[in-house]
């Protein structure tokens, strides 16, 4: 019996090194799984940054271009307006000398 009580014995103590053992990797795999989570969001908070910088930045490019592509506008319109104007600065000197000529020509 006492043969008995002691492979009892044995295989409890095996058994408890074993539950003790599971336990262990159980605590360790939630350790892993846990530090894993906090990888993925500490990689999805990174990426989340780096999108909204990139956007960032390709906002203030395309709004740079825009205000280029105003500032262009604006040059090219005062450059057509001068030339407009000056165009009309001589037809109206060309239709003066010619309505004081009709008036002379009638008056003679």
């Amino acid at each position: 019996m006492d043969q008995e009580a002691s492979l009892l014995e044995v295989v409890r103590t095996k058994e408890l090194e074993l539950k003790s053992k599971i336990e262990k990797a159980a605590r360790e795999a939630e350790e892993a799984i846990a530090k894993a989570r906090r990888r993925a969001e500490e990689i999805l908070d990174s990426a989340k940054r780096k999108g909204e910088e990139e956007a960032a930045r390709y906002i203030e490019e395309q709004q740079a271009a825009l205000e280029r592509e105003v500032q262009e506008i604006k040059e090219r319109s005062l450059s057509e307006r001068n030339r407009i104007s000056a165009s009309a600065a001589e037809k109206i000197d060309e239709a003066v000398e010619l309505i004081i000529s009709r008036i002379a020509a009638k008056g003679s």
